[in-house]
């Protein structure tokens, strides 16, 4: 009997031994809650970047991913369907902390639409038009924001093309681009001369004809164009090659991941031309 008991206080005494072996191996999980999709190179350059951070550090930490795909889909119906399948997914795992993409995912949390375990602290990027009351439900929240210097731009496109009086500027109706139009609100007051024509309420069919009415040397200041007025989704790279088949005069862009999609064709082209007349 006593030799039984042994055993099983034995065995028992392993299994305990196991289990706290098993839990204090358990690594910190951390969530990246993209607005976006995975293959969108703005989200890609963020996750690009956490890696980086965290990748020395996995025997730590283990990083999971969840996009939420607000650029692609939209309206209350997918909002709907997408808070009841996150709420549902999340609500039992706890997370050390939460690392949001953009304004739609930041809004989302603020508002109590997606919550979880224990209120783990947020840390946020990439939010345009950072407003204190972005996150006045977020006591444990902090992070880096997005502002772009338009200024400098539009002062940049005056000195290459001063005969312009007016600049096309494409700004979808998406939140982002809501909230990138807030933005230029006080930058247009600094330039009266100026004429601002907005493009923002187009389907991408009715982008040639637009633009096909623009002047060969009228400058055109891209900031985003990902969906038209029908909810059709364009990438980066598509988006420019419309641009560029289409505009006659040179195309501006506000972020890195413009660059080498085409938007110095124009510059270029003017370039060959310099050259050849030099000849």
């Amino acid at each position: 009997m006593l030799n039984r008991f042994l055993q099983y206080y034995f065995s028992f005494a392993c299994l305990f031994l196991f289990c706290e072996a098993v839990f204090a191996e358990r690594k910190d999980r951390i969530l990246v809650l993209h607005s976006y999709h995975q293959g969108l190179e703005w989200s890609d350059n963020i996750s690009r970047g956490i890696r980086s951070v965290f990748n020395p550090l996995s025997e730590r930490y283990e990083i999971h991913y969840e996009y939420l795909d607000t650029k692609r889909n939209s309206g209350q119906a997918y909002t709907d369907q997408l808070l009841k399948f996150v709420s549902s997914k999340y609500k039992t795992t706890e997370y050390k902390a939460i690392i949001v993409s953009d304004n739609n995912a930041l809004n989302m949390l603020n508002l109590g639409q997606i919550s979880f375990v224990g209120n783990p602290p947020v840390i946020f990027c990439g939010i345009n038009n950072f407003t204190k009351d972005l996150i006045d439900q977020l006591p444990n929240a902090a992070g880096v924001v997005e502002k772009a210097d338009h200024q400098s731009n539009i002062d940049l496109i005056k000195r290459l093309h001063p005969q312009s009086s007016r600049i096309t500027i494409i700004l979808d109706q998406t939140p982002t681009g809501d909230a990138i139009r807030a933005e230029l609100v006080p930058v247009e007051v600094m330039y009266p001369d100026l004429e601002f024509n907005f493009l923002r309420n187009f389907t991408l069919e009715e982008i040639d004809d637009l633009l096909s009415t623009l002047g060969d040397d009228e400058p055109i200041y891209l900031l985003t164009f990902n969906r038209d007025r029908n909810n059709q989704f364009i990438s980066y790279t598509e988006g420019i090659e419309m641009l560029n088949r289409s505009a006659k005069g040179p195309i501006y862009g506000a972020w890195d991941f413009y660059m080498g999609k085409g938007l110095g064709r124009w510059a270029y082209s003017v370039w060959l031309s310099a050259r050849g007349k030099g000849r």
